[in-house]
């Protein structure tokens, strides 16, 4: 009798063990699930493999294309949350066609205090989706593409901003 109670003994702690055992190894996987969902978060950072810490990175810039009816082009485009608007090179707008511009004039002051004024808005395809983008005159904006909040909140872009908490580029003021 007493055997059979140390045999008992012994299979209840073999099966505490294996109890305990699961319990880590779901815990692992739901650790290892929550690091793959954040990994996922970064929207796009530009970084080479033979970049040091102390070279620059520049945060946030993708190439997309940007296309119209006349003609598409591949750009580097800056994504600016803090930006009240989207924003293009009078060279960009010319490299995809002169796409028509509605009249809607306004003036956009830079991070840098630096004032610029636009020509105009155009509707471009950025990627799938159509975005209003404001077209600066000739040699005056500092990026080729910028979008701003609204075309993030349309097209409900996530950044992290833990990787580079950077101000905004732009803000713009009606004139």
């Amino acid at each position: 009798m007493l055997e059979k109670l140390h045999v008992a003994e012994r299979r209840q702690a073999g099966l505490e063990k294996i109890k305990k055992e699961a319990r880590e190894e779901t815990c692992l996987r739901l650790e290892t699930e929550k690091l793959k969902r954040k990994q996922h978060r970064v929207l796009a950072l530009s970084m080479n493999n033979n970049e040091g810490k102390d070279q620059f990175i520049e945060p946030f810039k993708i190439d997309t294309t940007i296309e119209t009816t006349q003609a598409s082009s591949v750009v580097r485009v800056f994504i600016d949350m803090g930006s009240d608007t989207s924003i293009m090179s009078y060279e960009t707008w010319e490299a995809i066609g002169n796409p028509e511009l509605q009249s809607m004039s306004f003036s956009c002051k830079s991070f840098n205090n630096t004032e610029s004024t636009s020509i105009g808005t155009c509707y471009v395809k950025i990627h799938i989706q159509d975005a209003p983008i404001n077209v600066a005159n000739k040699q005056e904006a500092m990026e080729r593409v910028v979008l701003g909040y609204y075309w993030m909140w349309s097209t409900k872009c996530v950044l992290d901003l833990s990787i580079h908490p950077e101000g905004k580029l732009y803000h713009s003021k009606r004139v």
